[in-house]
Formats: structure tokens, C-alpha cells, sequence
């Protein structure tokens, strides 16, 4: 056994390997640095909100389908993570983030807490980072065996690169927002969004009703069509936004300045069979939000919630669906900004529990020594089917009754790449309190009872709004109720600790909930350590090489006219290393080519949606060959059109070529 000590981007890890027949699985010490830094604050409420650029090179395994997850070729439009950073009148400060990710790992919330703490003294329990959940996103930076494995994804392994790389952007925009924190003031919204609207189509409903309607209440206050002939799906989700809203208190007028919201909702609107990175309807969401407050640097921080078992209402998976939900969804938030209520001398608190998993015990229940799946995970849901699910014995409902013991009726996956030490032992519960609002942060996918009784569990412990933020520091995979779990459908199925999880899980909270109601927030973390088999996947290639156009070529993408060049530039690393566009398009107007815009008003580049960036080759990405292509969205004005790349410090225009006009 050997010992050697890393320093990764300034952040001391410690790494202890063990070699055994030519292969290093080594054991990770990520560290739990608590708030350090003492302030008196300055009076009043101080925010600031930041946005960075996370989208990796190509050829990363995606995250989110489980063993169908595809290797990623390009992108089509950027992953980003936006933070907000809240101050209150006595200094007290909360770190609260977003990212275009599928989840988050306990070894990104921790090496992001790293450095931030290094930079500002906030501390691991203030916080809160959470992913939107598309299924569009990297993988390998799990430091958990199974997250790491062939289950997770067709591209397997941990790299420490990629942890470093979302890490270090990640916590640079939380020290960014910090270091430009300015007065500002606090408003709430709390408002149920089901169904379609006069003016806007559903954006979720509940995908495994069966399951869902064996629970007593399962609505909890809210009607419930359960006990009806016809059960609505609409109906049968909370569908509950939750949502801070922060004006900027300038020299002049109050000004917008962020949002932090949380609508639970899954992001599958784009099918297992994607190879793009891409943020999927919460993406877009973000970009009719934004576009729609329109003041300069505003930030929609947008977050999922307690969306184990609400699926996209599209009607096929495809990325034109990712954008109508994503709009309907922007377009509802919108509206409800209008509808907010102030709240006067907000306080911040923070409390955090790192609970030991293993027979972990809260409001009489216990959860099991080990962690495990039940087979019907292999199967995949109703959204992203697997391979496996063409056998009878994988599908949902595929139980063991005669078994017993604390896992109960399930049916263990006998895979034997799958452990159960391969699975978080531990869970890094969040609460967060901001004026009258209480964050949960859930490292997990909580279905929609789950959210409804957690919701009401802790609002009995602090009196007052409670916003559900899922996937959050950590992932549990799914919670679901003991009748929910009885059923072993998928979510159940991939419960890992037991029926008893959400019992537990919503006492440990209301506890953490009442130690800030009491003045007194519980705070306990400690070291974290992991064992993973490292494997190299982040490319480092960095050759850089002006831009080469080919020729235009007009064929159709997913029903829509497009025009398509072949490139030749740098390397991915190098195109993507600063977040600005590769791509743009250009509209030809009587002075000249002009950037054209879509119809939201933003540029028309890979930025957004409408531009695909796709390193070419087959089996193998060959370096610095690309396909840019260009999906015409609708109501585009006719004209002549060119596509702009960039690399190298040097730009290069296709020929032009006729949008609206015969070819």
C-alpha cells in the first residue's frame, strides 16, 4: 500500500491507493470545511448571482439512462450552472446552485465546498448544490463504484479531471457572486402549477399511478382523483413552485436581479438514444426566463424538486419537445414573479446532518444495513426502457414475496458488478432557511407523496413556506413511500435502504428544520471517504488551429430544414475553455451580415438550442473534425443566411445559402 498526497487546483486531497494485480482502485479523503469566516454583515440583505459554462469536450459517458446512456459526440446548446448568493443583516450567508447536470456526487459538493471555502470561508452546510436532472449530462464524477460502472452508462470510470473541471467552475461562480454582493430586497412565490393552462400546455404529469394511488392520501390536503374510475395524471403531482425572487437596490429603482425556484418535474424530454450534451426543458426554461425579465445579468437560478415520479407531458421524446415545456414552464414562472409577496429583514440559517445510512432509525422506522436494487431497476421506467426490460423477470413489479427481511418483498439485482458498497453510505441532508422560506435540499428523487408529507413534516417543525430542492449534494437514487415500495416498480425498485427511507429521511429533516426554528441550527459533517477505480476520460487535447469551412449541405433534422458544414479547428478542450460561442449565424440585411436571433431574442449560436456542434467519427472522435449544424427554428425570416465559426483567435463564414426560399 502506498500514500501520496495530490494537489488538485490548489485543494489538498489525499489519496491512498491500493495496487492489486496491475489495477489501482484508490481511496478518496474529501474533507467537510465548515463555515470559518466571521462577519457582522452590513445592515440588510446583500445578493449577487453568477452563471458559468460547464459543458465538457466531447467523448464523456452521459448520465441519467443507466446502461444506455451514449457516449457524447458535441453538444447542442451549453450546461450550465447559475448560483445565488445571500447575505443577511448580520452576515450570515447561503451559497444556493443550479447545474445542467443528471445529479450531483458527494465528491463534487465537497471538492466545490473546497475551494470556496479556501476563497471565502462559507462552509460545506451553506451550500446547497443541486442538478436539474437531465439525462444530457456528463458522467465520471461519481467516486461511487456502481455510479461509476457499465449500470451507470455505456462510458464507464471516474476521473478526477472531470470532478476538477465542474468543481473549479462551479466554485468560482459562487466566489464571483460573492466578491459582487450589493443591498438588495426579498420576495416569495408559492404557487401549484398542474395541468395545461388556457394559455399553455401541461408541463408533468404522475408517470406510475399504480403505485401512487396505494398510498393513503396520497395528495395529502390536495384532491386526489385516486378513488375515480378514471385517474388523472395531471392531477395526481404537486406541481408546487417554490420561489425566492431578489431585486437589486441600486442608486436608482430596484432592479431584478435573481430568482431561485424549484418546480419537480423530470428532465426527459430527450430520448436514450441522445449523444448531445444538452440541458433538456429546464434549459430552455431558463431562457424564456431570462429573456423574459430582460435586465442586464439577471440569473434564473432554476432548480427540480421532489420529481421522482412525474415525467415531461410530451408527447414523443424529442428535442422540439424539450423546448415547448421548457417555454410553457418559463413562460409560468414569468407570470408568477408577478404575483410575489415581500418579506422584510430576511435571516439566513443553515443546518446539516451527514447521516450514517446503515440501519439509520427516525419516526419508528429503520432503514437497512446495506443498500441494494431490486431487479425491476434494471428495466428502466416508463421514460427511458433498457434492453433488459424485453425479459418478463426485469420488468416493473418483479418481486420476491417469500423472501423477507428488511428489504421485504424486492427482488435483488444478482448482479455481481454491482455492490452494496458501491452505493453513498451516507447522506448529507441540507435545510436552509431564508426569511419565511425553508429549503430542503434532498440528495435523492422523492416522488410526489414523499415531497407532499416531507413538505408538510417540516412546515410543522418551522411554520411557513417550504420549497423541496431534489438531487441535491448527493444521490440516493429514488425515495419512495413503504407502499410506493411495496409495489416495486422502478422507483421503488431503486429505493436503496428500504421501505422505510422516507420516514426516516422527514424526521432527520423536521429535526434540522426545528434546530433553526430554535436558534440553535444542528451542523455535523465529517470526512468523506471513497473507493473508485480511476479511468481517464476527459480529453486534454489542446492543438490549437484556425478555423476550415466546407461546403453548405441543406438536408432535415428531426422534421425541421437544416443546414450542415463540415469544420476543421482546435481541439474541444480549446473551443470550449471559455465559454463563448463556436458557432453563430448570420442574417444578410442591406448593410451587411448581422448576427440573426431567434425568438426569444437571443443570438443564433451554440449557446442555444438551435446549433449542434458534433465532433466526427464513428467509433473513434477524430480530433479537430466537426459537423456544425444549423436546425432553422420556426417563424424564421426568409433570407440569406452563413455560418460563423471561431478558433484560434480567428473566424471563418460558410457560403451563404437561402432559408424561407427555394434551394
Amino acid at each position: 500500500m502506498s500514500t501520496k498526497r495530490a494537489f488538485v487546483a490548489g485543494v489538498f486531497v489525499t489519496v491512498v491507493a491500493s495496487c492489486l494485480g496491475g489495477g489501482c482502485a484508490p481511496t478518496l479523503v474529501l474533507g467537510a470545511p465548515r463555515t470559518t469566516s466571521t462577519r457582522t454583515g452590513t445592515g440588510g440583505l446583500r445578493a449577487a448571482a453568477a452563471t458559468v459554462d460547464v459543458t465538457p469536450p466531447p467523448g464523456l459517458g452521459l448520465f441519467g439512462h443507466g446502461p444506455e446512456a451514449r457516449r457524447a459526440r458535441g453538444h447542442r446548446g451549453r450546461l450550465r450552472c447559475r448560483a445565488l448568493v445571500l447575505e443577511d443583516a448580520q452576515g450570515s450567508r447561503v451559497a444556493l446552485v443550479a447545474c445542467d447536470l443528471a445529479a450531483i456526487s458527494a465528491a463534487l459538493h465537497r471538492e466545490v465546498a473546497m475551494r470556496v471555502h479556501a476563497a471565502t470561508g462559507l462552509g460545506l452546510e451553506r451550500i446547497v448544490l443541486s442538478a436539474t436532472h437531465t439525462h444530457a449530462g456528463p458522467a465520471h464524477y461519481f467516486a461511487d463504484g456502481n455510479y461509476a460502472g457499465g449500470f451507470s452508462s455505456q462510458v464507464t470510470g471516474y476521473d478526477p479531471r472531470v470532478t476538477d473541471r465542474l468543481a473549479t467552475r462551479i466554485a468560482g461562480a459562487i466566489v464571483d457572486a460573492t466578491a459582487r454582493l450589493e443591498p438588495a430586497r426579498l420576495s416569495t412565490v408559492e404557487e401549484r402549477l398542474v395541468g395545461p393552462s388556457d394559455a399553455e400546455r401541461a408541463i408533468g404529469q404522475n408517470r406510475s399511478l399504480e403505485a401512487h394511488c396505494l398510498n393513503t392520501a396520497p395528495m395529502g390536503a390536495l384532491a386526489t382523483t385516486c378513488d375515480t374510475p378514471l385517474r388523472d395524471p395531471y392531477a395526481e403531482v404537486e406541481g408546487m413552485l417554490s420561489m425566492l425572487v431578489v431585486e437589486a437596490l441600486g442608486d436608482g429603482a430596484p432592479h431584478p436581479l435573481a430568482i431561485y425556484a424549484s418546480y419537480p418535474v423530470h428532465a426527459t424530454s430527450v430520448p436514450n438514444t441522445n449523444d448531445l450534451y444538452h440541458a433538456d426543458l429546464f434549459g430552455e426554461a431558463v431562457r424564456t426566463i431570462e429573456a423574459g425579465v430582460g435586465a442586464p445579468g439577471f440569473v434564473a437560478v432554476l432548480a427540480n424538486g421532489a420529481e421522482g415520479d412525474v415525467r415531461p407531458d410530451y408527447v414523443t421524446q424529442r428535442f422540439d419537445e424539450s423546448l415547448h415545456l421548457g417555454r410553457a414552464l418559463g413562460t409560468r414562472v414569468l407570470a408568477a414573479i408577478a404575483r410575489r409577496t415581500p418579506v422584510d429583514a430576511p435571516r439566513v440559517a443553515a443546518a446539516f446532518e451527514d447521516l450514517s445510512l446503515s440501519r439509520a432509525t427516525g419516526d419508528g422506522a429503520r432503514l437497512c444495513a446495506h443498500p441494494e436494487l431490486g431487479r425491476a431497476s434494471a428495466g428502466g421506467s416508463e421514460e427511458g426502457r433498457t434492453g433488459f426490460y424485453r425479459f418478463p423477470r426485469w420488468r416493473e413489479g418483479s418481486r420476491d414475496d417469500s423472501r423477507g427481511g428488511c428489504h421485504g418483498p424486492r427482488a435483488p439485482l444478482p448482479f455481481r458488478n454491482i455492490s452494496s458498497n458501491g452505493f453513498p453510505s451516507r447522506a448529507p441532508l441540507s435545510v436552509v432557511a431564508v426569511g419565511p422560506v425553508t429549503i430542503v435540499a434532498i440528495p435523492a428523487e422523492a416522488t410526489t407523496t414523499v415531497g407532499i408529507r416531507l413538505r408538510q413534516r417540516v412546515a410543522a417543525a418551522r411554520p411557513g413556506p417550504v420549497m423541496l430542492v431534489g438531487l441535491a449534494n448527493d444521490y440516493l437514487q429514488y425515495v419512495t413511500t413503504a407502499e410506493e415500495y411495496g409495489l416495486q416498480h422502478y422507483e421503488g425498485a431503486s429505493t436503496l435502504y428500504g421501505p422505510g427511507t422516507a420516514r426516516v429521511l422527514g424526521a432527520h429533516f423536521a429535526a434540522l428544520a426545528q434546530s433553526i426554528a430554535t436558534d440553535d441550527p444542528t451542523v455535523s459533517a465529517s470526512p468523506l471517504r471513497a473507493r473508485v477505480r480511476f479511468r481517464e476520460r476527459l480529453s486534454d487535447e489542446r492543438r490549437s488551429r484556425g478555423p476550415v469551412v466546407e461546403a453548405v449541405v441543406r438536408h432535415r433534422y428531426e422534421g425541421h430544414v437544416a443546414y450542415s458544414v463540415a469544420l476543421r479547428a482546435s481541439d474541444a478542450a480549446l473551443l470550449l475553455e471559455d465559454g463563448s460561442p463556436i458557432a453563430r449565424v448570420e442574417h444578410r440585411r442591406p448593410e451587411g451580415f448581422v448576427p440573426a436571433r431567434d425568438a426569444l431574442g437571443y443570438a443564433l449560436d451554440d449557446l442555444g438550442p438551435h446549433l449542434i456542434v458534433r465532433q466526427q467519427g464513428r467509433r473513434r472522435l477524430r480530433r479537430g473534425h466537426y459537423q456544425i449544424t444549423f436546425v432553422v427554428p420556426d417563424q424564421l425570416p426568409a433570407g440569406a443566411y452563413r455560418i460563423v465559426v471561431r478558433s484560434a483567435g480567428v473566424e471563418a463564414a460558410s457560403a451563404p445559402f437561402g432559408v424561407g426560399v427555394a434551394p
